[in-house]
């Protein structure tokens, strides 16, 4: 039992590995967070930034330039739609694509539009929603926030636009009114019959998150990885600290205790070298003053021992002569048959219940006994012992010996028939087993007879009939050439 259990070293290695572990989990997992978390602000603060940047161009393009502008075209109906002259946003597109085509930090700005003229600053649903939102709720000044585009997470802004203007109606009342040429810059008829107040658009900021991610990935890999060497390193440490300082005195006095056990007589008393800890120093003194205490206590007990054998000697001849067992096959014996039949008797009395008595007989074992001699005689009784023990296993089944090379079997709930099937099969079996014997009838092999009797008892009935119509069924057998069994009507 004490082989299967874990060892110390294994036990405390296998506490050191799951901390390990679940501290490596928890680190590598805060440290992802936490990069997540540092990339997600970095990208909001560079959309902050850019809003506010943009928000300025735009400020100047629509408040102080496009101003100028109108008052000069206003005198001049024929004037051409040029978006470089009276388009802001298209002035702020353009500003930004030059920066982004510049190798400046990447990033999107979208005027998103209900019914915009231009294709590209149409409003997704999404972005629908939250103009519909603002218009709905001039309160609301922001919406900012971590949105899946074109399958890539971004962090957005999205701050509503200028209501429309007075001065926006010139572009956007109807398609006739409108400038020449702005229908045909844009290719379709649209982003007319705006209303005058309404929050039809908002300034979208659009930084993408994929390669900061991507960044605080690498960057927490790296740390989990610096952070699980220095655990490898403390682990090995830790053992190597472990197995000098608690494992090598224990197992010092192991192999003492070992050899103490295997041959006291020459190694009780022997004494552990005290390690340097102080608390393993204490069980070895300890461990020390143990075998010393042990040893005189052996001396000791040798005479007492001594005196108590011839003591115990005669008590062990009265024991096995009361003893339930015979002492030759190990059986149980004729006294305990007679208690065991008796009680099995009354059971079946009681609850009507069928009682079968098996006796069996060695064939010719006299000649066994005349040409082997009386030792091999006592083996052949012992090998058939064995037999009936392993035949004879069910819980309503008994076997004792019975009488020199006689032996019974009681059987409780079988009626005659199955009683016999029993007695068949120790028969078999008993011939199989092959216990040599030239004076034998079946193969120079060992034999039994058997007689059975079964009956289902009254309580005035005498159980020795039964064992005596077992017996007539036994001489019958014997009558009948041996190596068999007879079952008695």
């Amino acid at each position: 039992m004490c082989m299967k259990k874990k060892s110390i070293k294994t036990l405390i290695f296998l506490c050191f590995a799951l901390t390990f572990f679940v501290a490596a989990a928890l680190y590598i997992i805060n440290t992802y967070n936490n990069e997540k978390i540092r990339s997600i602000n970095e990208a909001k603060a560079t959309a902050e930034s850019i809003y506010i940047l943009n928000s300025s161009i735009l400020d100047r393009f629509m408040y102080t330039i496009r101003k100028k502008v109108l008052l000069l075209v206003q005198n001049n109906p024929e004037q051409i739609f040029d978006p470089d002259i009276m388009s802001s946003i298209y002035n702020l597109r353009s500003i930004n694509n030059a920066y982004n085509d510049s190798g400046g930090e990447q990033y999107r700005i979208k005027l998103c539009t209900i019914n915009s003229l231009n294709p590209l600053d149409e409003a997704d649903v999404f972005e629908s929603q939250k103009i519909q939102e603002f218009n709905a709720d001039r309160s609301l000044k922001r919406f900012q926030g971590i949105r899946d585009m074109d399958g890539d997470p971004y962090y957005i802004i999205m701050c509503p636009f200028f209501p429309v203007a007075s001065s926006c109606m010139q572009c956007h009342r109807t398609p006739e009114t409108a400038p020449p040429g702005l229908v045909d810059l844009y290719g379709t008829p649209r982003g007319f019959g705006w209303s005058e107040g309404q929050i039809i658009s908002a300034i979208s900021i659009q930084v993408p998150l994929a390669p900061p991610l991507a960044a605080a990935h690498r960057n927490a890999q790296v740390s989990s990885l610096y952070f699980l060497g220095f655990l490898c390193v403390f682990l090995v440490l830790s053992g190597w600290l472990l197995s000098l300082l608690v494992l090598a005195p224990l197992q010092r006095a192991r192999d003492i205790a070992k050899r103490i056990a295997a041959d006291p007589t020459e190694h009780l008393g022997e004494r552990i070298a005290l390690p340097n800890s102080r608390e393993l120093a204490e069980f070895a003194d300890a461990f020390n003053n143990m075998s010393e205490a042990l040893a005189q206590e052996r001396s000791q007990l040798e005479v007492r021992v001594a005196e108590r054998t011839s003591e115990l000697a005669e008590a062990n001849k009265k024991l096995k002569i009361l003893s339930d067992v015979d002492g030759l096959t190990g059986l149980a014996n004729r006294r305990k048959f007679d208690r065991v039949y008796q009680s099995a008797w009354q059971n079946a009395c009681e609850n009507a219940l069928f009682v079968a008595v098996i006796l069996l007989d060695v064939d010719k074992f006299k000649d066994l006994n005349d040409k082997y001699g009386h030792q091999v005689g006592d083996d052949c009784l012992r090998c058939i012992a064995r037999i009936l023990l392993q035949v004879t296993r069910s819980d309503h089944e008994f076997v004792a010996r019975y009488g020199g090379e006689e032996f019974v079997v009681v059987l409780l709930g079988l009626e005659g028939h199955k009683a016999q099937a029993v007695a068949l099969r120790i028969i078999e079996a008993v011939e199989k087993a092959a216990f040599p014997h030239d004076k034998a009838i079946a193969g120079s092999v060992a034999t039994l007879s058997a007689g059975v009797a079964a009956c289902r008892p009254l309580s005035e009935q005498n159980p020795e009939d039964l064992l005596k119509k077992a017996d007539v069924a036994l001489y019958k057998a014997k009558a009948e050439g041996r190596n068999r069994s007879v079952l008695s009507a």
